[in-house]
């Protein structure tokens, strides 16, 4: 490419096969090149840097390609007759969330409706003390990312990791002898914050603690749910509470679901299924040992939690009563780490029920019967991440990247069938080499499990673009990469929501922006508009580069 200001020669270089196409974006920021080597390349125009690869393994030679209007898309056509539509993976974000003014922002997730995201505000003091001081509600404008509301949480407690004597025999990087247990709380009940503190004397520096906070935010964005010391607390939208439910022991997560106005409190020894606006009583179930992780089924028939004692319980979330209680075995692996519970998953219906577990496997069984559905190891390190998609079909199962260890190693995920835990997919990332890089797994399933936003891993072939990546499930195929490198503490694991998906699959949020996937849509929706792109499938002329004026993609 010639840069005709300054006569700079950047060379675009990777094709293995003759170009047989070439346009530019309609800004002129970026050209796209197809190949007959089944690939097309989008590459920054003012850089040369390269964005995005769109196909490969063994795709067949395309013949032309074109920009979408606003240069998201990419439309390729091969010489097999066949249309498709890419994400440029440009990665510019669709909307910037404002920050506050002061403090740390988390992001939660986005509402039910798609069109605001909630998170948390949190100021820490400074010093060889430094804490949480204070921490406020957040809710934004998806679509423009202004700040539409601030809610003070008064009397916010931090909550402590579950720890045991199972757990403190796993060892690093579970629990050590000196600090205890510092497994990282389940994203979707807690939030971790990375808090700076000096050392006493003030020429060593500093460094990074966690503190645990744990909030939660309703469907629909009015309500926000907070732990306090030995409660919890639901604010409306103005700062007014309209709901406190006093418990036994210390709150350790928060979760709204399934029902709008259902809220799972998992405390240090029960779990509390509440409807603070119904006015009717929480029902209180006891746990045999304190709870690392909970769920309810989407359907609101069951309750399981993994807990510290080593087991997974099943109880009825109607009644509270017991249905069935599993312990992961000792499949002698060659895993360090005993099959401890550390992440649990119900399915829709509530008919199976999930674990990933310290030793990287994890195990399914039959609610019903309670035989054992299939074990599937993911890897040697613990699983710090399952969650299945919102459509029920499918689970992402995700190991503990440690970046900071002398064990660095590439971190591994697979995607499982929810029914029968057959593998539908793996991924693994490259072996970090920064000790920056982030170690929350970050991932999620889009909602109708197509798609798998591969979060600070950088699961599969991270693209030249950047370290954030979605791709398309059943192919691999990457959709878009988003080039922003979001740096996260070591000590930090949630600083990713637990859903990055809105509702419809189209919008991620990833630090504190919101990106666009247009290509994120059901399939059935791109091939049932193909026949509106056909025109796009002839090549370019030099002298009328621009796609068609009218948006074939409303």
């Amino acid at each position: 490419m010639l840069r005709l200001a300054d006569g700079t020669v950047l060379p675009l270089s990777g094709h293995s096969d003759r170009i047989t196409s070439m346009t530019s974006s309609p800004d002129g920021r970026y050209l796209a090149i197809a190949s007959a080597d089944g690939t097309a390349q989008v590459w920054d125009a003012a850089t040369g840097k390269l964005v995005s690869t769109l196909g490969g393994n063994g795709s067949p030679a395309l013949t032309s390609l074109g920009f979408s209007p606003d240069g998201r898309l990419v439309l390729t056509a091969d010489n097999k007759g066949f249309v498709r539509v890419w994400d440029a993976g440009v990665g510019e974000p669709a909307a910037e969330l404002a920050a506050p003014a002061h403090g740390t922002v988390v992001s939660l997730g986005f509402t039910s409706s798609g069109s605001q995201v909630s998170g948390i505000d949190v100021d820490t003091s400074t010093g060889t003390n430094a804490a949480i001081t204070s921490v406020a509600a957040l809710t934004w404008s998806a679509r423009t990312g202004q700040l539409e509301r601030s809610v003070p949480l008064p009397g916010i407690a931090p909550t402590a990791a579950p720890c045991s004597a199972a757990l403190q025999a796993l060892g690093n990087p579970v629990a050590s002898p000196l600090t205890g247990c510092h497994l990282p709380p389940p994203p979707r009940l807690a939030q971790s914050v990375p808090v700076t503190r000096q050392y006493a004397i003030a020429s060593d520096g500093d460094y990074t603690v966690t503190q645990v906070l744990a909030v939660a935010a309703s469907p629909d964005g009015t309500d926000v749910a907070y732990a306090r010391a030995h409660s919890v607390a639901v604010l409306d939208s103005s700062g007014r509470q309209v709901a406190a439910l006093p418990v036994d022991g210390s709150p350790t997560g928060l979760a709204f679901g399934p029902g709008p106005d259902e809220l799972m409190v998992m405390t240090t020894t029960a779990i509390y299924l509440w409807q603070p606006l119904g006015g009717r009583p929480s029902l209180e179930v006891s746990q045999p040992s304190a709870p690392i992780d909970a769920a309810v089924s989407a359907n609101g028939s069951v309750l399981a939690a993994a807990d510290t004692g080593g087991t997974v319980g099943v109880w009825n979330a109607v009644t509270g009563k017991a249905v069935r209680t599993f312990r992961p075995s000792d499949n002698h692996s060659s895993s360090y780490y005993s099959p401890m519970p550390l992440r649990i998953a119900v399915s829709a219906d509530g008919s199976v029920v999930a674990s990933g577990n310290a030793d990287g496997t994890v195990f399914l069984w039959d609610t019903a019967s309670g035989k054992l559905i299939a074990v599937q190891r993911v890897s040697t390190w613990p699983i710090l991440e399952l969650s299945p998609a919102p459509s029920g079909s499918a689970l992402l199962a995700v190991d503990w990247l440690q970046p900071n260890s002398a064990s660095a190693r590439p971190g591994t995920g697979k995607v499982l069938a929810f029914a029968t835990g057959r593998v539908i997919a793996s991924y693994s990332s490259p072996t970090p080499a920064d000790p920056a890089t982030p170690i929350d797994p970050g991932a999620g399933l889009s909602p109708d499990g197509s798609f798998i936003y591969a979060g600070s891993l950088g699961l599969a072939p991270t693209p030249p673009g950047g370290s954030l990546t979605v791709y398309q499930v059943t192919g691999g195929q990457a959709m878009t990469g988003l080039p922003t490198f979001l740096e996260s503490g070591a000590a930090s694991y949630s600083e990713f929501p637990a859903d990055p998906w809105s509702p419809d699959g189209t919008l991620i949020l990833a630090g504190n922006s919101v990106y666009r996937c247009d290509a994120c849509q059901a399939l059935q929706g791109l091939q049932a508009t193909a026949e509106s792109r056909d025109k796009w499938s002839v090549p370019l002329s030099v002298g009328s580069d621009r796609p068609p004026a009218t948006d074939p993609y409303a």
